[in-house]
């Protein structure tokens, strides 16, 4: 059987200001809403927002009451809730108090409120209050897992079908590919991607009508590991290191994958490691990438990417 949700009360003000004495503590309870037949579940779930509100001291007490239902004009709770959510003057005002009880034994559950009052009161709050009912074997429908590359071009996910072991790749190089979004736009020529920045990877249109599978996966592997590098040094000194070992290496020379960092695995990379430019390891996880799809692995012959 499906759950419900119903709504108890609407929003609505209780004030108490009134109900203290100057020399003594005064207690207030009252039925509020109005009752729920619950034979059918098993679980109930209280559900307090605070709106708004002013509390000094004292409490206000929303709970789950058995109800002996009998008739229309008298209500026949049970002494002690099944469950409550207090509010205090240290309770966050807007807020929602959220819990419940499966351990009831009446055919009927009411809401009841005690409030508490002090000798000087200030004691006032807006609410609203939902009892959401359900049985414990009912079926609980999983979310969808988030689709993968959720940005990219659907040409492009649908191309390559091995999009989910590229994730897996950047997962232990500690990035998640669904924080990066990607657009597509005109490059500089000889561009097929380029990291504008910390979260997008801006496509060549030529890219998407134009390479292969493999070479696509290679290219944004390549442009991935430019976004991990501009997460953890910032886009101001990623952009200086790599105009520093552009000058220092040359443009050719700055994207030459040495045999040290070839060898190495890829979940033993660190995409930041100084012994190497930010090209060669960008070039080494694309390589990689590459490599695993089964294609031959060449540096000099990838579509350049920035």
């Amino acid at each position: 059987m499906a759950g419900k949700i119903v709504n108890i009360i609407e929003k609505t003000n209780y004030n108490f200001d009134q109900v203290g004495t100057p020399t003594q503590l005064a207690t207030a309870f009252l039925p509020v809403g109005y009752r729920i037949r619950t034979l059918e579940y098993t679980q109930a779930t209280l559900v307090l927002r605070i709106h708004d509100g002013s509390i000094d001291s004292g409490s206000l007490q929303f709970g789950l009451y058995p109800d002996g239902y009998l008739d229309a004009t008298t209500y026949f709770l049970g002494i002690t809730p099944l469950h409550f959510q207090t509010i205090t003057s240290s309770t966050a005002i807007p807020s929602a108090l959220i819990g419940g009880t499966s351990a009831w034994y009446s055919e009927y559950l009411s809401v009841g409120l005690l409030a508490t009052t002090p000798a000087a009161p200030n004691l006032r709050a807006t609410v609203s209050v939902d009892v959401c009912l359900r049985n414990a074997d009912e079926t609980v429908i999983a979310e969808p897992p988030p689709v993968l590359f959720a940005t990219l071009p659907e040409r492009l996910r649908t191309r390559n079908p091995r999009l989910n072991e590229l994730a897996k790749v950047f997962k232990s190089l500690g990035l998640d590919v669904n924080s990066v979004e990607f657009s597509v736009k005109d490059l500089p020529e000889g561009f097929a991607a380029q990291a504008q920045s910390g979260r997008e990877i801006a496509l060549s249109p030529k890219l998407l009508a134009s390479r292969s599978p493999d070479d696509v996966m290679a290219v944004i592997a390549h442009e991935l590991t430019h976004i991990r590098q501009i997460r953890s040094l910032g886009f101001e000194k990623a952009a200086a290191r790599a105009a520093s070992e552009q000058r220092s290496h040359g443009k050719s020379g700055m994207r030459v994958v040495p045999s040290e960092l070839r060898d190495m695995r890829i979940r033993d990379i660190d995409p930041v490691d100084k012994r190497f430019t930010l090209e060669q390891l960008g070039s080494r996880v694309a390589d990689a990438v590459r490599e695993s799809t089964g294609a031959q692995a060449s540096s000099s012959r990838r579509p350049r990417s920035d």
